[in-house]
């Protein structure tokens, strides 16, 4: 059982409490006999916001009041005025997983087949929540003047108009839900006595879930036309995400044992069967939940009116993948060879993706799963006591 608790600068808890987190965690196995066992564990952790989280830069926003721009430089006057803005958030607090597994075990001594299955649950995941407000923009008329006579227009007070510029405020939360679960594989089968070669397995199946509940305002390129725009006079907002991703991987893993050398062999095979991933909602047109105006006021439209002819500008993706992605299936391989020396020393040799395999590039309803570039490199290990020991 653990307890962690954060808190502001300045004092202590209770009285500058950001919040506590109670996190026990239990684990179980009982054996009905020596080949069969069963284990469950469930528990709960918790990550604290890192600083940048806690305390984010000021957001500088600027807005043009007078842009007056001749072809001689004397004659050119611009008026900017620039917002400062707080994102800081003072209820940012723990982030908590709660962990869940259950499994078996068949077999006994070097040959064990192991099934897992397991759910977790990252509740008040850190990310930048999208508050939405607005800027107050003066128009200033200015004094006449002709261009090329050398003289620059004076800006008459006070201003003759102003209109809003909405904006947003990028600002750390607590707002992201993910779920991970599915299910782990793990074989190990007896060694092959004649060749000194053993043969394990391990496959996995994982299907992540992220979601929110927050503001979105869709694709950048979309509210920056709306904010820019004198025209529009509204454009739509989203309420929360859901992405899912799916991935099937095995580890295919070769050992091979040379007493006599103090040799061990290593190979193993990464084999990316699939890679699946999808965002839900964000191709349904009638999926948003209202519009923004300019004021950065939030207007909802209820689900039943959405189909209505006044709300056809708001029927649009919100954007994000425009279709499920799935990347077929491919691999790469790894070795290692380990020599044992004198005096406990061990000599290392790897190779990562040996074979220098690219993977896939992005494409067309694909995701990208491009491998690193083949990484080699040699390791030696000396234990000090040894050596003493050996010198003695």
């Amino acid at each position: 059982l653990r307890v962690d608790g954060l808190h502001r600068s300045g004092g202590g808890l209770p009285r500058n409490g950001r919040g506590a987190v109670l996190q026990p965690r239990l684990a179980g196995e009982i054996a009905l006999w020596r080949w069969l066992r069963f284990h469950g564990a469930w528990g709960r952790t918790a990550k604290a916001p890192s600083l940048a989280d806690l305390y984010p830069a000021p957001q500088y926003n600027d807005v043009v009041n007078v842009n007056w721009f001749t072809n001689d430089p004397a004659e050119r006057l611009a008026v900017l005025t620039t917002f400062v803005f707080d994102p800081t958030n003072p209820d940012l607090t723990f982030s908590t997983a709660d962990k869940a597994e259950a499994g078996v075990d068949v077999g006994t001594g070097g040959s064990v087949v192991s099934v897992v299955a397991f759910h977790d649950r990252i509740t008040g995941g850190v990310g930048i929540r999208q508050d939405l407000t607005y800027l107050l923009r003066d128009h200033y008329q200015l004094t006449d003047s002709i261009n090329g006579n050398g003289i620059k227009p004076e800006i008459i007070q006070p201003p003759s108009g102003a209109d809003t510029v909405p904006i947003i405020i990028q600002r750390p939360a607590n707002y992201l839900t993910v779920v991970d679960q599915g299910i782990e594989l793990t074989a190990t089968l007896p060694e092959i006595p004649r060749l000194r070669t053993r043969f394990q397995v391990q496959g996995s199946f994982v299907r992540t879930d992220r979601m929110s509940d927050a503001v979105t305002v869709g694709s950048d390129t979309r509210f920056s036309d709306f904010q820019l725009s004198s025209v529009q006079q509204r454009a739509p907002y989203w309420l929360g995400i859901h992405e899912r991703g799916e991935r099937y991987l095995l580890t295919y893993r070769l050992i091979h044992h040379q007493p006599a050398l103090g040799l061990v062999i290593t190979a193993t095979v990464q084999h990316n069967l699939r890679d699946f991933l999808d965002d839900i909602g964000s191709r349904d047109p009638l999926a948003s939940a209202g519009y923004i105006t300019r004021a950065g006021v939030l207007v909802p439209v209820p689900p039943a009116d959405r189909a209505l002819p006044q709300y056809q500008d708001l029927r649009v993706p919100r954007g994000g993948l425009i279709e499920p992605q799935a990347t077929p299936a491919d691999w790469m391989m790894g070795i290692q060879v380990s020599k044992a020396l004198p005096l406990e020393g061990e000599l290392r040799f790897w190779a990562f993706n040996a074979l220098d395999r690219t993977g896939r590039y992005p494409a067309a309803g694909q995701v990208a799963r491009v491998y690193p570039r083949v990484q080699f490199g040699v390791e030696l290990n000396l234990q000090p006591g040894a050596i003493v020991r050996g010198l003695r």
